[in-house]
């Protein structure tokens, strides 16, 4: 867990700032693991997103998802996606 700011919450100003918008970002997490909530679905959710529009300024979610313990070939594969 992130001191201070939650990785989602820092991801939401990395994708509202211009400079860093367009960066791919891979979320790599044990948070459901920590709080029983399905981190993959929440992210992911359309009904979620739209709302998050409103309050956050932007509906951006992650290229990728990897839930921790990190099984190594899934974060190659998700990685191999960027360097095409």
């Amino acid at each position: 867990m992130m001191p201070k700011q939650s990785g989602l919450g820092f991801f939401n100003e990395l994708k509202k700032n211009e400079r860093y918008k367009d960066i791919p970002v891979i979320v790599v997490s044990g948070a459901s693991k920590m709080t029983g909530v399905d981190m993959k679905s929440y992210i992911y959710d359309q009904e979620r997103s739209e709302r998050k529009q409103k309050v956050v300024g932007t509906d951006a979610k992650p290229e990728a998802y990897v839930e921790k313990p990190v099984d190594p070939e899934k974060l190659i594969a998700a990685i191999q996606k960027f360097l095409r």
